[in-house]
């Protein structure tokens, strides 16, 4: 049987959110039991470890509301944590998966 490299190692999926119609939910929750299977960590910026920086249908409702209020600054702010949060789960990831 073939050794299994991918088991141990952290894998970030990445892809849109913003500008598709299940917010990028389909193809993650479908990659991941894959991934898991093979003894992957999979880090899915829709479901976050924690409970800081989490884009849940929330902060969507809140993002599209400053989006059309075009309030800017504080759509900055908010996106800043979610940005730094992301940011590490690449950084401590082993490889990406993007779509």
């Amino acid at each position: 049987m073939p050794e299994n490299r991918l088991k141990g190692q952290r894998a970030y999926l990445a892809g849109a959110m913003d500008r598709v119609e299940d917010r990028g939910a389909g193809w993650r929750q479908s990659i991941t039991p894959f991934l898991e299977q093979m003894g992957v960590v999979v880090f899915n910026p829709l479901n976050k470890p924690g409970s800081v920086g989490n884009e849940d249908h929330d902060t969507h409702l809140i993002k599209n509301m400053l989006k059309a209020k075009e309030n800017y600054g504080e759509l900055s702010n908010l996106m800043k944590t979610v940005r730094a949060i992301d940011l590490r789960l690449v950084d401590i990831s082993d490889f990406i998966v993007v779509n």
